[in-house]
């Protein structure tokens, strides 16, 4: 077993910076009355993370990564937290025991307080813009681009009644809802 250490006062601060981060994101969400992800399938992913198909999935098998499973299609959600979680899983297996030891000064820390940073300040973007004005449906071909499947993948799903749908005009609609829902009722957490 390989141990872990990290300062006190460098995991408070960690510790502190995501409450706030956190905060921030929920009350985007609540105002919003939705709450949009987006979704990527295993290509995006490896590519995002610059990572190989193999190397993904043993990420995912060893529950280092959150992930929805429907059907055989696999999506992972919260792009912008899985190179975090990436990053610590890949460079910990590539550590010596000596240099596990993290303090305000080591470069792996400052890094992390980077990325949180990052993340504040796209959430304050977000915040910015009008995300409150974003509608509770969306057309086929938004929920297409958000899911990354196609359209012969989004017609088993309604055909199946896996995913609810209404129809105006010979126009699909997808309740944003709905999509978090059959989302989260597939989604299969991280263990650490």
């Amino acid at each position: 077993m390989e141990m872990l250490i990290i300062e006190r006062q460098a995991l408070t601060e960690i510790t502190c910076r995501i409450e706030q981060l956190k905060t921030k994101v929920d009350g985007l969400y609540a105002a919003s009355g939705i709450a949009p992800q987006k979704w990527m399938d295993n290509d995006q992913a490896c590519a995002y993370l610059s990572v190989s198909k193999r190397t993904l999935q043993s990420l995912r098998d060893s529950r280092v990564l959150p992930f929805t499973k429907i059907g055989a299609k696999v999506f992972f959600t919260n792009p912008k937290t899985l190179k975090g979680c990436c990053y610590w899983a890949i460079n910990q297996s590539k550590t010596k025991t000596m240099d596990n030891v993290i303090t305000r000064e080591t470069p792996l820390f400052i890094e992390l307080i980077s990325k949180i940073k990052t993340m504040e300040n796209e959430v304050e973007m977000l915040k910015e813009s009008n995300l409150s004005c974003v509608g509770k449906w969306m057309n086929g071909d938004q929920v297409l681009k958000m899911l990354g499947v196609s359209r012969r993948t989004l017609q088993n799903y309604r055909d199946n009644g896996i995913l609810p749908y209404s129809t105006v005009g010979g126009k699909f609609y997808y309740g944003i809802r709905d999509i978090e829902d059959l989302m989260l009722k597939n989604y299969i957490s991280a263990s650490r």
